[in-house]
Protein backbone atom coordinates (compact mmCIF):
# COMPACT_ATOMS: atom_id res chain seq x y z
CA UNK A 1 0.00 0.00 0.00
CA UNK A 2 1.17 3.69 -0.58
CA UNK A 3 0.20 6.78 0.67
CA UNK A 4 -1.15 9.72 -2.04
CA UNK A 5 -0.45 13.04 -3.04
CA UNK A 6 -2.19 15.40 -5.81
CA UNK A 7 -0.74 18.84 -6.07
CA UNK A 8 -2.00 21.29 -8.15
CA UNK A 9 -3.63 19.01 -10.60
CA UNK A 10 -5.47 20.46 -13.32
CA UNK A 11 -7.41 19.10 -16.39
CA UNK A 12 -9.28 20.39 -18.98
CA UNK A 13 -11.79 19.53 -22.12
CA UNK A 14 -11.42 22.56 -24.37
CA UNK A 15 -12.37 25.46 -22.32
CA UNK A 16 -13.93 23.07 -19.42
CA UNK A 17 -11.99 22.84 -16.56
CA UNK A 18 -12.70 19.60 -15.15
CA UNK A 19 -10.34 19.56 -12.40
CA UNK A 20 -8.76 23.09 -11.11
CA UNK A 21 -5.70 23.34 -9.08
CA UNK A 22 -6.77 20.11 -7.18
CA UNK A 23 -4.60 19.35 -3.94
CA UNK A 24 -5.48 16.30 -1.66
CA UNK A 25 -3.41 13.47 0.23
CA UNK A 26 -3.91 10.22 1.37
CA UNK A 27 -2.69 8.29 3.96
CA UNK A 28 -1.08 4.58 3.95
CA UNK A 29 -4.88 2.74 4.39
CA UNK A 30 -6.85 5.16 4.47
CA UNK A 31 -10.48 5.33 2.21
CA UNK A 32 -10.83 8.81 1.24
CA UNK A 33 -14.69 9.02 -0.74
CA UNK A 34 -14.46 11.98 -3.54
CA UNK A 35 -18.52 12.95 -3.35
CA UNK A 36 -20.13 15.28 -5.60
CA UNK A 37 -22.86 15.33 -8.46
CA UNK A 38 -22.29 14.79 -12.23
CA UNK A 39 -19.73 16.75 -13.43
CA UNK A 40 -18.03 17.56 -10.40
CA UNK A 41 -14.15 16.34 -11.32
CA UNK A 42 -14.45 12.85 -9.48
CA UNK A 43 -14.53 10.70 -12.00
CA UNK A 44 -11.98 12.68 -13.84
CA UNK A 45 -9.85 12.88 -11.20
CA UNK A 46 -10.01 9.02 -10.72
CA UNK A 47 -8.84 8.69 -13.58
CA UNK A 48 -5.90 11.07 -13.78
CA UNK A 49 -4.98 8.99 -10.61
CA UNK A 50 -5.36 5.80 -12.55
CA UNK A 51 -3.51 7.01 -16.01
CA UNK A 52 -6.45 7.16 -17.80
CA UNK A 53 -6.72 10.01 -18.14
CA UNK A 54 -3.34 12.94 -18.25
CA UNK A 55 -3.23 16.06 -16.67
CA UNK A 56 -2.59 19.35 -17.72
CA UNK A 57 -0.42 20.21 -14.71
CA UNK A 58 0.28 19.07 -11.68
CA UNK A 59 1.95 16.35 -10.18
CA UNK A 60 0.35 12.59 -9.08
CA UNK A 61 2.46 10.65 -6.12
CA UNK A 62 2.30 7.62 -4.78
CA UNK A 63 4.26 6.56 -1.81
CA UNK A 64 6.55 10.18 -2.14
CA UNK A 65 7.50 8.24 -5.89
CA UNK A 66 6.16 10.69 -8.99
CA UNK A 67 4.08 9.09 -11.49
CA UNK A 68 2.32 11.80 -12.66
CA UNK A 69 3.76 10.48 -16.22
CA UNK A 70 3.54 6.81 -15.65
CA UNK A 71 1.39 4.38 -18.15
CA UNK A 72 -1.26 2.91 -16.20
CA UNK A 73 0.48 -0.55 -16.15
CA UNK A 74 3.40 1.18 -14.24
CA UNK A 75 0.98 1.96 -11.19
CA UNK A 76 0.08 -1.07 -9.62
CA UNK A 77 -3.41 0.51 -9.21
CA UNK A 78 -6.17 -1.99 -8.91
CA UNK A 79 -9.80 -0.10 -10.38
CA UNK A 80 -13.25 -1.05 -10.32
CA UNK A 81 -15.20 0.26 -12.90
CA UNK A 82 -18.95 1.24 -12.52
CA UNK A 83 -20.08 -1.60 -15.05
CA UNK A 84 -17.30 -4.18 -13.71
CA UNK A 85 -15.98 -4.69 -17.33
CA UNK A 86 -15.73 -8.00 -16.91
CA UNK A 87 -15.37 -10.00 -20.23
CA UNK A 88 -18.31 -12.03 -20.88
CA UNK A 89 -16.23 -14.77 -22.90
CA UNK A 90 -14.14 -15.46 -19.67
CA UNK A 91 -14.80 -17.50 -16.50
CA UNK A 92 -14.89 -15.96 -13.11
CA UNK A 93 -11.65 -17.42 -12.05
CA UNK A 94 -10.18 -16.65 -15.83
CA UNK A 95 -11.72 -12.66 -15.57
CA UNK A 96 -9.67 -12.74 -12.00
CA UNK A 97 -6.65 -14.46 -13.52
CA UNK A 98 -6.41 -11.89 -16.41
CA UNK A 99 -4.33 -9.32 -14.54
CA UNK A 100 -1.78 -11.44 -13.20
CA UNK A 101 -1.11 -13.38 -16.47
CA UNK A 102 -0.58 -9.88 -17.93
CA UNK A 103 2.14 -9.54 -15.16
CA UNK A 104 3.75 -12.80 -16.38
CA UNK A 105 3.16 -14.73 -12.85
CA UNK A 106 3.78 -18.11 -12.81
CA UNK A 107 1.28 -20.63 -13.61
CA UNK A 108 0.62 -22.50 -9.64
CA UNK A 109 1.66 -18.98 -8.50
CA UNK A 110 -1.86 -17.33 -10.53
CA UNK A 111 -3.72 -20.37 -9.37
CA UNK A 112 -3.00 -20.07 -5.37
CA UNK A 113 -3.16 -16.67 -5.42
CA UNK A 114 -6.89 -16.87 -7.70
CA UNK A 115 -8.31 -19.57 -5.45
CA UNK A 116 -7.31 -17.47 -1.90
CA UNK A 117 -9.22 -14.66 -3.28
CA UNK A 118 -12.06 -16.12 -4.80
CA UNK A 119 -12.45 -17.59 -0.61
CA UNK A 120 -12.39 -13.81 0.08
CA UNK A 121 -14.83 -12.72 -2.00
CA UNK A 122 -16.91 -15.94 -1.63
CA UNK A 123 -17.46 -16.50 -4.91
CA UNK A 124 -15.02 -20.15 -5.29
CA UNK A 125 -18.31 -21.91 -6.16
CA UNK A 126 -18.74 -20.00 -9.08
CA UNK A 127 -15.19 -20.15 -10.60
CA UNK A 128 -16.18 -21.77 -13.43
CA UNK A 129 -19.41 -19.38 -14.45
CA UNK A 130 -19.24 -16.64 -16.71
CA UNK A 131 -20.05 -13.53 -16.08
CA UNK A 132 -23.34 -13.54 -17.87
CA UNK A 133 -24.70 -16.67 -15.27
CA UNK A 134 -24.14 -14.30 -12.11
CA UNK A 135 -26.20 -11.76 -10.23
CA UNK A 136 -25.05 -7.87 -9.97
CA UNK A 137 -23.46 -8.95 -6.45
CA UNK A 138 -21.60 -11.57 -7.61
CA UNK A 139 -20.48 -9.59 -10.80
CA UNK A 140 -18.95 -7.02 -8.15
CA UNK A 141 -17.63 -9.19 -6.27
CA UNK A 142 -15.79 -10.56 -9.05
CA UNK A 143 -14.35 -7.07 -9.90
CA UNK A 144 -12.73 -6.85 -6.46
CA UNK A 145 -11.47 -9.85 -6.98
CA UNK A 146 -9.65 -9.19 -10.09
CA UNK A 147 -8.49 -5.41 -8.64
CA UNK A 148 -7.47 -7.18 -5.22
CA UNK A 149 -5.68 -10.14 -6.52
CA UNK A 150 -2.59 -8.14 -7.80
CA UNK A 151 -1.48 -7.06 -4.82
CA UNK A 152 -1.83 -3.18 -5.92
CA UNK A 153 -0.85 -0.08 -4.20
CA UNK A 154 -3.85 1.65 -4.53
CA UNK A 155 -7.18 0.31 -5.51
CA UNK A 156 -9.61 2.94 -6.83
CA UNK A 157 -13.37 2.28 -7.45
CA UNK A 158 -15.61 4.45 -9.82
CA UNK A 159 -19.39 4.36 -8.19
CA UNK A 160 -18.92 0.33 -8.15
CA UNK A 161 -22.55 0.30 -6.41
CA UNK A 162 -24.01 2.51 -8.51
CA UNK A 163 -25.90 -0.95 -10.77
CA UNK A 164 -26.90 -2.62 -8.04
CA UNK A 165 -30.41 -2.72 -5.94
CA UNK A 166 -30.68 -0.48 -2.79
CA UNK A 167 -30.93 -3.42 -0.59
CA UNK A 168 -27.76 -4.60 -2.04
CA UNK A 169 -26.16 -1.64 -2.55
CA UNK A 170 -26.58 -1.24 1.36
CA UNK A 171 -24.86 -4.44 1.77
CA UNK A 172 -22.40 -4.13 -0.70
CA UNK A 173 -21.44 -0.76 1.15
CA UNK A 174 -19.98 -2.63 4.48
CA UNK A 175 -18.95 -5.61 2.64
CA UNK A 176 -16.30 -3.22 0.72
CA UNK A 177 -15.44 -1.38 3.74
CA UNK A 178 -14.66 -4.70 5.79
CA UNK A 179 -12.63 -5.88 2.48
CA UNK A 180 -10.54 -2.46 2.36
CA UNK A 181 -9.82 -2.75 5.90
CA UNK A 182 -8.92 -6.28 6.11
CA UNK A 183 -6.52 -5.44 2.93
CA UNK A 184 -5.04 -2.23 4.10
CA UNK A 185 -4.94 -0.51 0.59
CA UNK A 186 -5.14 3.01 0.37
CA UNK A 187 -8.54 3.26 -1.82
CA UNK A 188 -10.37 5.98 -3.40
CA UNK A 189 -14.13 5.80 -3.67
CA UNK A 190 -15.92 8.03 -6.26
CA UNK A 191 -19.37 8.31 -5.65
CA UNK A 192 -22.50 10.80 -5.82
CA UNK A 193 -24.09 8.56 -3.02
CA UNK A 194 -23.67 10.81 0.22
CA UNK A 195 -24.89 7.40 2.75
CA UNK A 196 -22.18 5.78 0.64
CA UNK A 197 -19.50 8.11 1.44
CA UNK A 198 -21.05 8.78 5.22
CA UNK A 199 -20.42 4.77 5.58
CA UNK A 200 -17.39 4.02 3.72
CA UNK A 201 -15.02 6.66 4.22
CA UNK A 202 -12.39 7.21 6.61
CA UNK A 203 -12.72 10.99 5.05
CA UNK A 204 -14.82 12.69 2.55
CA UNK A 205 -13.72 15.32 -0.69
CA UNK A 206 -16.51 17.26 -1.73
CA UNK A 207 -16.29 18.44 -4.87
CA UNK A 208 -18.14 20.71 -7.16
CA UNK A 209 -17.40 22.05 -10.76
CA UNK A 210 -14.09 21.00 -10.58
CA UNK A 211 -12.82 22.40 -7.12
CA UNK A 212 -12.38 20.67 -3.87
CA UNK A 213 -14.94 22.46 -1.70
CA UNK A 214 -13.84 20.57 1.85
CA UNK A 215 -12.07 17.69 3.16
CA UNK A 216 -13.21 15.97 6.41
CA UNK A 217 -14.32 13.13 8.10
CA UNK A 218 -17.71 12.21 7.61
CA UNK A 219 -18.63 13.72 11.09
CA UNK A 220 -17.00 17.03 10.14
CA UNK A 221 -18.66 17.14 6.52
CA UNK A 222 -22.15 16.27 8.03
CA UNK A 223 -22.21 18.44 10.88
CA UNK A 224 -19.55 21.42 10.41
CA UNK A 225 -20.32 21.70 7.03
CA UNK A 226 -17.24 24.13 5.43
CA UNK A 227 -19.55 26.52 3.09
CA UNK A 228 -23.24 26.82 2.27
CA UNK A 229 -23.25 24.65 -1.08
CA UNK A 230 -21.44 21.82 1.59
CA UNK A 231 -24.02 22.28 3.63
CA UNK A 232 -26.68 21.94 1.19
CA UNK A 233 -25.39 19.05 -0.84
CA UNK A 234 -25.17 17.01 2.09
CA UNK A 235 -28.14 15.54 3.62
CA UNK A 236 -30.97 17.19 4.33
CA UNK A 237 -31.32 20.62 6.41
CA UNK A 238 -32.75 23.71 6.68
CA UNK A 239 -31.18 26.76 5.60
CA UNK A 240 -32.47 30.11 7.24
CA UNK A 241 -30.61 33.23 6.27
CA UNK A 242 -29.81 35.78 8.89
CA UNK A 243 -26.80 38.60 9.40
CA UNK A 244 -24.31 38.03 12.50
CA UNK A 245 -25.20 40.21 15.41
CA UNK A 246 -23.09 38.97 17.98
CA UNK A 247 -20.77 36.31 18.90
CA UNK A 248 -19.22 34.59 22.59
CA UNK A 249 -16.08 32.11 21.50
CA UNK A 250 -18.11 29.56 19.24
CA UNK A 251 -22.03 30.82 20.17
CA UNK A 252 -23.34 33.07 17.28
CA UNK A 253 -26.07 35.55 17.62
CA UNK A 254 -27.59 35.73 14.20
CA UNK A 255 -30.95 38.29 13.39
CA UNK A 256 -33.16 36.18 11.31
CA UNK A 257 -36.67 36.83 9.91
CA UNK A 258 -37.75 34.37 12.99
CA UNK A 259 -35.91 36.44 15.04
CA UNK A 260 -32.53 36.28 17.06
CA UNK A 261 -31.44 32.63 16.81
CA UNK A 262 -28.02 31.41 18.43
CA UNK A 263 -25.63 28.37 16.72
CA UNK A 264 -22.23 27.41 16.20
CA UNK A 265 -19.87 28.92 13.87
CA UNK A 266 -16.25 28.43 12.89
CA UNK A 267 -13.41 31.44 13.91
CA UNK A 268 -13.81 33.38 10.62
CA UNK A 269 -17.11 34.57 10.83
CA UNK A 270 -17.69 38.48 11.78
CA UNK A 271 -20.34 40.55 13.23
CA UNK A 272 -22.24 41.93 9.94
CA UNK A 273 -21.54 38.58 8.20
CA UNK A 274 -24.38 37.43 6.08
CA UNK A 275 -25.22 34.08 7.35
CA UNK A 276 -27.62 30.71 6.85
CA UNK A 277 -27.73 28.84 10.02
CA UNK A 278 -27.98 24.91 8.70
CA UNK A 279 -30.09 23.16 10.92
CA UNK A 280 -30.91 19.53 10.11
CA UNK A 281 -34.16 18.31 10.27
CA UNK A 282 -33.58 15.24 12.68
CA UNK A 283 -32.22 18.88 15.67
CA UNK A 284 -35.14 20.41 15.81
CA UNK A 285 -37.33 18.71 19.04
CA UNK A 286 -41.03 19.44 17.85
CA UNK A 287 -44.03 19.51 21.27
CA UNK A 288 -47.05 20.39 21.49
CA UNK A 289 -48.14 23.97 20.55
CA UNK A 290 -49.90 24.63 24.00
CA UNK A 291 -46.14 26.17 24.77
CA UNK A 292 -46.94 30.36 24.60
CA UNK A 293 -43.10 30.16 23.10
CA UNK A 294 -42.34 32.84 20.28
CA UNK A 295 -39.55 33.52 17.78
CA UNK A 296 -36.78 35.28 19.74
CA UNK A 297 -37.14 33.84 22.71
CA UNK A 298 -33.72 33.32 25.07
CA UNK A 299 -33.62 30.45 27.33
CA UNK A 300 -31.32 28.26 28.54
CA UNK A 301 -29.45 25.15 27.60
CA UNK A 302 -31.39 23.48 24.22
CA UNK A 303 -34.40 25.51 24.49
CA UNK A 304 -32.86 28.71 23.62
CA UNK A 305 -33.84 28.59 20.33
CA UNK A 306 -37.74 28.23 20.24
CA UNK A 307 -40.04 28.89 17.31
CA UNK A 308 -43.92 28.18 17.26
CA UNK A 309 -45.27 26.82 13.66
CA UNK A 310 -48.05 25.08 12.21
CA UNK A 311 -47.85 21.40 11.01
CA UNK A 312 -48.72 21.98 6.87
CA UNK A 313 -47.28 18.86 5.83
CA UNK A 314 -46.24 15.37 6.52
CA UNK A 315 -45.06 12.10 5.75
CA UNK A 316 -45.14 8.93 7.31
CA UNK A 317 -42.03 6.85 6.73
CA UNK A 318 -42.14 3.78 8.85
CA UNK A 319 -38.91 4.57 11.40
CA UNK A 320 -39.89 7.83 11.55
CA UNK A 321 -41.98 11.11 10.68
CA UNK A 322 -41.07 13.96 8.28
CA UNK A 323 -42.81 17.13 8.96
CA UNK A 324 -43.08 20.53 7.20
CA UNK A 325 -43.70 22.77 9.60
CA UNK A 326 -44.79 26.89 8.92
CA UNK A 327 -42.90 29.04 11.58
CA UNK A 328 -43.30 32.19 9.77
CA UNK A 329 -44.23 34.03 6.68
CA UNK A 330 -42.77 32.21 3.45
CA UNK A 331 -41.44 30.03 6.21
CA UNK A 332 -41.26 26.07 7.02
CA UNK A 333 -38.74 23.84 8.62
CA UNK A 334 -38.65 20.31 7.98
CA UNK A 335 -38.50 18.01 10.61
CA UNK A 336 -37.84 14.50 11.13
CA UNK A 337 -38.76 12.51 14.48
CA UNK A 338 -39.94 9.50 15.85
CA UNK A 339 -43.72 8.54 14.71
CA UNK A 340 -44.72 9.03 18.52
CA UNK A 341 -46.03 11.22 19.36
CA UNK A 342 -47.83 11.76 16.04
CA UNK A 343 -48.73 15.33 15.01
CA UNK A 344 -51.41 15.85 12.47
CA UNK A 345 -51.60 18.91 9.87
CA UNK A 346 -53.09 22.16 11.61
CA UNK A 347 -51.29 21.51 14.75
CA UNK A 348 -49.66 23.94 16.47
CA UNK A 349 -46.53 22.99 17.28
CA UNK A 350 -43.39 24.34 19.31
CA UNK A 351 -39.78 23.80 17.73
CA UNK A 352 -36.50 23.82 19.23
CA UNK A 353 -32.43 23.15 18.86
CA UNK A 354 -29.86 23.79 20.64
CA UNK A 355 -26.77 26.03 19.83
CA UNK A 356 -24.66 23.28 18.59
CA UNK A 357 -27.23 21.76 16.33
CA UNK A 358 -27.46 24.88 14.52
CA UNK A 359 -23.94 25.61 12.40
CA UNK A 360 -23.47 28.97 10.66
CA UNK A 361 -21.89 29.14 7.10
CA UNK A 362 -21.13 32.28 5.05
CA UNK A 363 -24.39 33.29 2.79
CA UNK A 364 -22.14 32.67 -0.47
CA UNK A 365 -25.38 32.53 -2.86
CA UNK A 366 -24.07 29.10 -3.85
CA UNK A 367 -26.69 27.04 -2.51
CA UNK A 368 -28.03 24.92 -5.61
CA UNK A 369 -31.62 25.40 -5.19
CA UNK A 370 -31.84 29.09 -6.14
CA UNK A 371 -33.51 31.51 -4.04
CA UNK A 372 -33.39 29.57 -0.36
CA UNK A 373 -34.71 32.99 1.34
CA UNK A 374 -37.74 32.26 -0.58
CA UNK A 375 -37.63 28.97 0.85
CA UNK A 376 -35.97 29.72 4.07
CA UNK A 377 -34.42 25.88 4.54
CA UNK A 378 -37.28 23.87 2.71
CA UNK A 379 -35.15 20.90 2.85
Amino acid sequence: MASISLRSLTKRFGTTVAVNNLNLDLEEGELVALLGPSGCGKTTTLRMIAGFEEADSGTISFGGRDVTSLPPERRNTGMVFQNYALFPHLTVAQNVAFGLEMRKVPKAEIARRVDAILDKVQLRELADRYPRQLSGGQQQRTALARALVINPSVLLLDEPLANLDAKLREEMRFYIRSLQQEFGITTVYVTHDQSEALVLADRIAVMKDGVLQQVGTPTDIYQRPGNAWVADFIGLTNLVPGVITDREGSRVLVDTDLGVLSGTGSDGLRTGDQVLLSIRPESLRITSGTDTAHPGDTLDGAERNRLVGVVRERAYLGNLVDYRIEVGERVRLRVQTAPVPAYDVGDRVVLSFSDDQAWVVSDEGSVSRGDHRAEAALA
